[in-house]
């Protein structure tokens, strides 16, 4: 999971970061949410099923984290994290 850093033109990988804000973390919670879609979790298909599975693992842990840290989800991305047995 990366975005672009505009100020240091490099990518900056999520997982190690925190939001600064809530507007930070909607953006946190937009790529979370397109990170879980099977297209992206299977990279179309270019990565193991065992590797997908640690990725999405990594991925749903972020969640947790950034929910247990008081940060607040959309409503869809909490109702398909329940929905997936994610929460």
């Amino acid at each position: 999971m990366y975005r672009f850093c505009e100020k240091t033109g490099k990518q900056q990988n999520l997982l190690l970061l925190n939001p600064k804000d809530q507007t930070d973390a909607e953006r946190f919670f937009e790529t979370i949410e397109s990170a879980l879609s099977p297209e992206n979790l299977q990279e179309d298909g270019e990565i193991s099923l065992k590797q997908a599975e640690l990725k999405e693992r990594l991925i749903v842990a972020k969640l947790k984290s950034l929910l247990e840290a008081g940060w607040k989800a959309p409503e869809s991305l909490v109702e398909f994290c329940t929905d997936m047995e994610y929460l």
